[in-house]
């Protein structure tokens, strides 16, 4: 089965090519660009995100 995370994950990027093994891996590239980000992307994007749920 796929877990929640990995549901939101493609559903929100629509990575349909993106492997099981590589979910996490495209997981942490995504949270280290978006914490990367000046402070008003940030809080957009953490918005965005509790949006979401």
């Amino acid at each position: 089965t796929v877990s929640r995370n990995e549901q939101i994950l493609h559903g929100v990027l629509n990575y349909d090519l993106v492997k099981d093994l590589n979910v996490h891996s495209v997981y942490k590239e995504l949270l280290t660009e978006i914490t990367a980000l000046p402070k008003s992307f940030k809080t957009i994007s953490r918005l965005y995100t509790k949006s979401k749920k």
